[in-house]
């Protein structure tokens, strides 16, 4: 809901300042008075993408508005800049009077776009909205600007459009946006599209590794069977067993003289070993350390999980609550002064203003609790399969260090013969064998590591088909609440036609409205062009239908605001345009849902404009613009 806008000069003075309402909000004025820059400037600081800025509006600096999502209250602030296009947007979580008691502090400027490092406005807007992150099939993000096309009907998109007007516009973005405002789309379907995209991405990744891996070792003829290489480490390790007890059986002979190891080969396999113990001695430190690394982080998302578990209950609490009101004093049970039911901003107990609503410095902290759970999600993940490298390379230094000890070992307590032909068969014999069971340790890390693959891609398989299976049960459930979504807007639209003044035959006893979000046109009873003025009413009760559907049907998305700048375009008759103005006002008040609804007209009607809850500002003439 827009509580209040402001409009400021460059030098800083106001030039429009009115406070809006709940329910119908008229702003009325004869032609070329600034109504429809006004529109402009809502759908502007709401986040819309507009540029195409007229004289008037390029007097103007900057536009404020207060505005009250899901009891959330916050100021935005938009520069007003000729031609440039996708402006950031600056936010202040409180009401507008705390906003601008300094502008030096509590504001936060929020791109267009989202970077690396800085959220969209979009982002913050949704979060509040209670929103998912959506993407088109095409993968083109929504943003706030398209979501705005639906809720803004303007003056210079063509009638037969049901979206304001957008070039190079993608019929999948618009089914996006309207499966997201219709309550079609289901959070846990997105949820599990994007696990699906990223389990395949996994998936494709290292079956792609396998799949080079296991090519490199064809081409090198080598074989990685990991059975095949236990089999065969174990079979060298009792070949060089029995290699060692004929060796002591040889230097045993007393007949055979003897002499020592050189110092040389015992200080080589001194430093080799020492290299290889080294080498685990750091492997372990590294694999230690990022185990308690892992489990830090661990400890940090589940704490930061439920702390954002913790918000989000507060916030449901104080929604659920938001009408209950402490009457007596909990320590001394005395009457309390209890502020007037209108104020929403006041505690009843200490009588403490509540900067942007109680709800609002909950909402920012939830905000920057889950984008900390999705960095450090990134950063676990990166080190979970750090430390699986670590395990693999750890693993082959183990067997490698075992190898050399054995082979230390032995260099130490035997002695070579001088002159038995036998014994030096035997220990080239020993040293080839040896060196065979190095190479297969290191063969058996690759082999580990194709094991692993094989393992995990099994699992990403398994995956892969349970959310496949999840996904069209939740689109079937998704075009059930389709079908019931559109029935509810064919009836609202038929009965706005049907009060109608007798002006177009077919809008008294209309059978069918088809409306085509993808293809951005809509029909009734296979028709979608008649009178200018005719097209204008069918679009505007179209588009109301949304809005009124949205208070009957919960599951709606729509955010139960609609700005209107379209009421009589097209030569539409004053008597027409102002009894489609009482059609609203009664369709509006018949509901008990909070809802606004912001129109403008020059026709207004003489009833609805002697009513100052109904009413905006002044009736505008060329004398008294909107823009003073």
């Amino acid at each position: 809901m827009l509580r209040k806008l402001v409009i400021l000069n460059h030098q800083g003075a106001v030039l429009y300042d009115e406070s809006f309402h709940e329910g119908l909000n008229i702003i009325r004025g004869k032609n070329s008075t600034g109504k429809s820059t006004i529109s402009n400037f809502i759908f502007y600081v709401l986040g819309g993408d507009f540029f195409n800025w007229n004289s008037d509006a390029l007097r103007c600096r900057e536009v404020l508005a207060e505005i009250e999502i899901n009891n959330a209250v916050l100021t935005l602030s938009r520069l007003v800049e000729k031609d440039k296009k996708q402006r950031p947007l600056s936010i202040f979580w409180g009401n507008y009077f705390e906003a601008t008691k300094t502008r030096a502090e509590g504001w936060n400027t929020f791109p267009y776009r989202q970077t690396d490092n800085q959220k969209s406005f979009s982002s913050v807007i949704f979060d509040l909205l209670g929103f998912p992150e959506v993407r088109s099939d095409d993968d083109n993000k929504i943003t706030i600007h398209q979501v705005l096309r639906l809720l803004y009907i303007d003056q210079d998109s063509p009638t037969q459009n049901l979206f304001r007007f957008e070039r190079f516009d993608l019929p999948l973005t618009r089914l996006s946006i309207s499966e997201l405002l219709l309550g079609v789309y289901d959070d846990s379907l997105y949820e599990d599209r994007l696990l699906l995209k990223a389990v395949t991405k996994n998936y494709d990744e290292k079956s792609s590794q396998l799949k080079n891996i296991l090519r490199a070792f064809r081409l090198t003829e080598t074989k990685v069977n990991l059975n095949e290489i236990e089999t065969r480490v174990a079979k060298l390790g009792e070949e060089v067993g029995i290699i060692n007890i004929k060796l002591e059986e040889i230097r045993n002979i007393n007949s055979i003289k003897t002499r020592s190891n050189t110092p040389l080969q015992i200080e080589k396999l001194q430093v080799e070993l020492k290299i290889i113990k080294d080498q685990f001695r750091l492997k372990n430190i590294d694999v230690n350390r990022l185990n308690n690394d892992i489990v830090d982080s661990e400890y940090f998302i589940e704490a930061l999980e439920n702390k954002l578990k913790a918000i989000e209950e507060s916030i449901v609490t104080s929604n659920n609550l938001e009408e209950l009101s402490l009457k007596f004093c909990p320590q001394c049970l005395s009457p309390l002064d209890i502020p007037g039911d209108d104020n929403h901003e006041i505690c009843n107990l200490c009588k403490n203003v509540l900067e942007g609503g109680a709800n609002a410095k909950a909402q920012q902290i939830r905000q920057e609790i889950e984008l900390q759970i999705r960095e450090s999600k990134k950063l676990l993940q990166k080190k979970r399969e750090r430390k699986a490298d670590l395990d693999r390379a750890l693993r082959s230094t183990v067997e490698l260090g075992r190898l050399k000890q054995k082979e230390y070992n032995n260099a130490v307590e035997s002695t070579m013969p001088t002159r038995d032909e036998k014994l030096e068969e035997l220990l080239i014999l020993k040293g080839g064998k040896e060196r065979e069971i190095e190479y297969l340790i290191q063969q058996r890390k690759y082999a580990d590591l194709i094991n692993d693959l094989k393992s995990d891609i099994e699992e990403l398989e398994k995956e892969i088909k349970d959310i496949r299976l999840r996904i069209n049960t939740k689109e079937l459930n998704q075009q059930k609440r389709l079908d019931i979504a559109l029935r509810e807007l064919q009836e609202f639209t038929k009965n706005i036609l049907k009060k109608d003044l007798n002006r177009q035959e077919e809008f008294n006893d209309p059978r069918s409205v088809e409306i085509d979000f993808y293809h951005d046109v809509f029909r009734l009873d296979e028709k979608f062009n008649f009178s200018a003025s005719s097209n204008v009413v069918l679009k505007n009760a179209v588009r109301f239908s949304i809005l009124f559907s949205s208070l009957e049907k919960k599951f709606f998305r729509y955010p139960r605001f609609i700005l209107c700048d379209n009421i009589e375009d097209k030569g539409m008759e004053e008597i027409r345009s102002q009894n489609f103005q009482k059609i609203i006002y009664k369709l509006s008040t018949n509901s008990s849902v909070r809802h606004q609804i912001i129109m403008t007209t020059s026709m207004v009607d003489e009833e609805l404009n002697q009513n100052d809850s109904i009413t905006v500002g002044d009736f505008y003439t060329e004398n008294n613009k909107s823009l003073k």
